[in-house]
């Protein structure tokens, strides 16, 4: 990745040069501290600039012009990562050389529309399109509360991490939405302008960068992504929720406190792997295969907090059996209890998800931000090589960080 300072412009540019797309994306990240008192105004700041700017005023005017670039595509979103909150703007277009014509100037030119120009009325948002985002984002809160799988993780969150940042919820919260008004999104938007952290990733083939110097925000740095928050753990926390629901949902969450910056941070992704993210984990194998105890289960290794979240769904009258099976399966990880077929297969397994990342300029720009987040630059050969020559004892010895820290299950009645 090409590193490009621009202090004079108050942003850096990151470069990915590549010819291996027919297409140029371009994505710009605001980023700021992570806050539970702005969240839900920072999770409705994509969808009400995506609803109009002063040039194209509705949603209909932009695609339109979208396809006059040779059908290029926008995307806002926000989304928490580590100790971040982070805002994402990216028009991925088709590469100059195909078509002979220069685009780069018309892009930069919508995104300063979208970015700098929204559609802005006596001071404020666009009240009736405010309201309908609100009702949009409010619909999205109630599904993910329906979704029974998402919910009890949530769920286990704000238990695990009851005093810690971790618990925020990216998408924000329902009781946020009545006292959010044009006026003081406004005052949101361009606090965000003025104080975020702002990075743009470039991914494909340009010829020329001069058009982004249109581009002016003020210099500043962020807090660092890495999320320290953390607690001792004296016994693990247990919490059980009775709903009509036809699948129980066991959610347990460890810590390890392995970050990115941490040593044995490549030995805990592969040894989380090994334990329940790979396709064939020992998790997979025992609790689903063999014991016939569970319709789905995998954990998820967080390197910004240094956490493992694993979530189930089971039969609620087999909660206890599958429980043993599960702390089982973490003491052989603990102890190097794995065959070496198994390793191999993971590590392959991680590997090629490596390598499929570098066909996707989504990924590609995604893992390039990530290295922004952290300070340092992972390689690709070098992630693969690290990979490959992680050990057993390398395993064991980050398995051996692992601690329970809380359990959550949603049971029916007849689960008691």
């Amino acid at each position: 990745m090409k590193y490009i300072l621009n202090k004079d412009y108050g942003y850096d540019i990151h470069m990915i040069e590549t010819d291996k797309f027919k297409t140029n994306t371009i994505s710009i990240k605001f980023t700021s501290e992570l806050k539970r008192e702005n969240i839900t105004k920072r999770a409705l700041l994509p969808s009400i600039l995506y609803s109009g700017c002063k040039k194209y005023k509705t949603k209909r005017e932009l695609v339109m012009y979208l396809e006059e670039l040779y059908d290029a595509s926008i995307s806002l979103s926000m989304s928490k990562v580590g100790n971040l909150s982070i805002i994402s703007i990216s028009i991925n277009y088709i590469n100059e050389e195909y078509i002979g014509e220069e685009m780069l100037p018309k892009v930069i030119d919508l995104f300063k529309e979208v970015v700098f120009k929204p559609l802005i009325i006596d001071e404020g948002f666009d009240k009736e399109k405010l309201l309908e985002e609100k009702r949009l984002l409010n619909e999205n809160i109630d599904s993910l509360n329906d979704d029974k799988t998402g919910y009890a993780l949530d769920k286990m969150k704000e238990y695990m991490y009851e005093n810690e940042k971790m618990k925020i919820k990216a998408i924000g919260y329902k009781k946020d939405l009545d006292s959010i008004t044009p006026e003081n999104l406004y005052e949101e938007y361009k606090y965000m302008i003025e104080n975020d952290k702002v990075d743009v990733i470039v991914a494909g083939k340009f010829n020329n960068l001069a058009p982004f110097e249109d581009f002016s925000f003020s210099n500043k740095e962020i807090v660092s992504c890495l999320d320290l928050e953390t607690k001792d753990i004296h016994k693990t926390e247990e919490y059980k929720e009775i709903q009509d629901v036809n699948q129980a949902k066991l959610n347990i969450g460890y810590r390890t406190e392995i970050r990115f910056n941490d040593e044995l941070y490549y030995a805990m992704v592969v040894g989380n792997s090994l334990l329940g993210s790979a396709p064939n984990s020992m998790l997979f194998q025992t609790v689903r295969e063999e014991h016939s105890l569970c319709y789905y289960i995998r954990s998820v290794y967080n390197p910004y907090k240094g956490v493992i979240h694993l979530y189930s769904g089971i039969n609620a009258d087999t909660y206890e059996n599958a429980y043993k099976i599960i702390s089982e399966q973490i003491e052989k990880l603990k102890k190097g209890d794995f065959s070496d077929q198994l390793l191999h297969n993971v590590k392959k397994s991680l590997v090629n998800d490596i390598l499929e990342m570098m066909d996707r300029q989504a990924t590609l720009i995604s893992k390039a931000y990530q290295d922004i987040l952290i300070g340092r630059e992972f390689g690709i050969e070098t992630m693969i090589e690290t990979i490959e020559n992680i050990t057993r004892e390398d395993i064991m010895s980050a398995a051996s960080r692992i601690k329970e820290d809380t359990i959550f299950l949603l049971t029916n009645k007849e689960g008691e």
